[in-house]
């Protein structure tokens, strides 16, 4: 008696396959790189290595939610409008909050662009390009943005041993980037 099943064959070996593998397996290197504490000079050289790739891809993870030093403060930016007839509008880059979980995770990448890099001064080069980012959003009224203005925004957490606050947080507001709307910003 033979058995009916024939023996099953191994894919061919292609250039095609040895890419697709190559990408896979690099991804998933980098992003153990990445998730594993620096605990040697190996371990940060690798995840130095790969770090530009990381940002690059969106893929890269912060785990300062975490332990040993979570974050004592909730943050995020707003910006001022002015219109040109004098009137103002506040606009916030996303808070998860503000939306559903399906809005939310669409709308993730925008949070950590505005709380990661345009809150913080180590990135003042990319205050200009917000402000023309956020005058083109809002230039929906026949009256066309003046001005820009960035505003830092932030409480602190109580810590969790702590009693429940009575009162709502107090949201501290700090000015740190203004800029005037030119009509080639619109474009």
């Amino acid at each position: 008696m033979s058995d009916p099943t024939p023996p099953v064959r191994s894919p061919e070996f292609t250039p095609r396959r040895a890419v697709i593998n190559g990408f896979i397996t690099f991804n998933l290197v980098a992003i153990l790189c990445t998730a594993i504490p620096p605990v040697s000079l190996v371990t940060t050289n690798m995840k130095r290595a790969v770090e530009p790739y990381m940002l690059l891809t969106g893929l890269q993870q912060v785990w300062a939610m975490f332990s040993p030093d979570p974050p004592t403060f909730m943050n995020y930016v707003e910006a001022e409008v002015t219109y040109k007839d004098g009137r103002t509008t506040i606009w916030k880059l996303p808070i998860p909050g503000d939306y559903g979980y399906y809005q939310r995770y669409f709308l993730e990448r925008y949070r950590k662009w505005g709380n990661d890099y345009i809150r913080t001064d180590q990135f003042h080069d990319l205050w200009p390009d917000a402000c023309r980012y956020i005058a083109r959003i809002n230039n929906t009224r026949a009256v066309a943005p003046d001005s820009i203005r960035l505003f830092r925004r932030w409480t602190t957490i109580p810590p969790v041993d702590s009693a429940l606050p009575t009162t709502p947080p107090h949201w501290e507001r700090y000015k740190f980037y203004n800029c005037a709307v030119h009509p080639e910003d619109l474009r």
